[in-house]
């Protein structure tokens, strides 16, 4: 699972970088961070994973979460200005 973390969040940043319009970002946010997203879905499915395993990909999925929330504040500030 920490593999599949890893890899949705490099095609994440991968696909952000290709973001020009405001409406794009909303399109991506809502593929990457909505209630429907794989991320999402990784972190509802922690319930069932030993305890050890739940914490440490709890943490990785968290830390994910946030580095795309933030670099979503970023790519919007951009993309706001031009």
């Amino acid at each position: 699972m920490q593999k599949q973390l890893e890899d949705l969040h490099i095609q994440a940043l991968g696909e952000l970088g290709k973001v020009s319009k405001l409406k794009e970002l909303e399109l991506w946010r809502i593929r990457y961070l909505g209630k429907k997203s794989k991320l999402t879905q990784i972190l509802r499915s922690l319930a069932t994973l030993p305890l050890e395993e739940r914490r440490s990909i709890g943490a990785q999925a968290n830390a994910i979460k946030r580095a795309l929330e933030s670099d979503l504040v970023e790519k919007k500030k951009i993309l706001e200005e031009t």
